[in-house]
């Protein structure tokens, strides 16, 4: 009796192997092949990361282990900063509407005399409790843009000359060489993963 007690155990526990094995490889194939692959575009940085909290809250109703990967993508999300966060209007996917707003928004403030290295808040409390308040509005990081998102233009040694695409409508950009320039700049940038 005890050999048919252990076949039987021995069973249970290779389908509850084979049934975790099947969720990672699912989890794996429909997400984070494509953000590994992806993770290095620094323009599409944000983007990318915003798609991945949504796939993964709406993935959460089906798969709890979905949590985990939100507190770890929310954990990541410091770089979502006024200084950074205008890398994305070198993204392709990054709408011209939403292009447009963050430009106006950006125009809105003058070039600091001088910056000062401060934190930034971010937007991981908003992103870890409900994303879908952002996700068909406005575009969630344009509450980032400050005075302190000139820094990128700053240290790519655009300012003052080479912004004046900021004020044509997005459909333009692609004609102007200083936007060419911010874009090549921009999209060149390496990323790095936490301490690496």
């Amino acid at each position: 009796m005890h050999l048919l007690e252990y076949q039987l155990t021995f069973l249970e526990e290779a389908q509850e192997d084979r049934d975790e094995i099947k969720d990672v490889a699912q989890f794996v194939g429909l997400f984070y092949a494509e953000r590994f692959l992806k993770g290095y575009l620094s323009a599409d940085a944000a983007m990318n990361d915003l798609n991945a909290i949504l796939q993964m809250h709406k993935y959460s109703k089906f798969q709890s282990a979905a949590r985990k990967c939100i507190e770890s993508l929310v954990r990541h999300l410091n770089y979502l900063s006024p200084e950074l966060i205008v890398l994305c209007l070198a993204s392709k996917l990054v709408s011209n509407d939403e292009k447009k707003l963050i430009a106006e928004k950006l125009l809105q403030f003058d070039v600091p005399y001088r910056f000062l290295h401060q934190t930034s808040p971010t937007l991981q409390a908003s992103f870890a409790t409900n994303p879908e308040s952002w996700s068909d509005s406005l575009p969630p990081f344009l509450s980032l843009i400050s005075e302190d998102s000139w820094f990128v233009f700053h240290v790519l040694e655009l300012l003052p000359d080479k912004v004046s695409w900021l004020k044509n409508h997005p459909i333009m950009w692609s004609s102007d060489p200083n936007y060419i320039e911010f874009e090549y700049l921009a999209r060149g940038l390496s990323v790095v993963n936490d301490a690496a």
